[in-house]
């Protein structure tokens, strides 16, 4: 919200000033410091720039994180026994079906 606000009036400040630029404007004009404005520019860059900085002031949107929860799954490394072929802890030192002795 809060940059969308902001650019809308950094939109009208350059619109009006171009059209400032190229001397377009449909209402009455008036001098400031020897620059002549007509009223319709002059109030939309004006009311550009309010609106502006009004975007910039307002406050940002609450933050949002995302937590994803670490997946509970055990991966064990395991190998097969030669002697018995069942499944094994590679840290155990002996198979618990056979009781042979494993590499360390």
């Amino acid at each position: 919200m809060r940059a969308s606000v902001a650019s809308l009036g950094l939109l009208f400040v350059v619109v009006g000033l171009v059209l400032m630029a190229l001397k377009i404007g449909y209402f009455g004009e008036f001098k400031i410091l020897g620059y002549g404005f007509t009223v319709d520019t002059f109030l939309l860059t004006v009311s550009g720039l309010i609106v502006f900085v009004a975007g910039l002031a307002l406050p940002g949107g609450p933050s949002v994180v995302i937590v994803t929860p670490k997946p509970k799954v055990k991966i064990r490394t395991v190998v097969a026994c030669p002697s018995c072929g069942k499944f094994v802890s590679r840290r155990a030192r002996h198979c618990p079906n056979c009781g042979r002795r494993l590499k360390p």
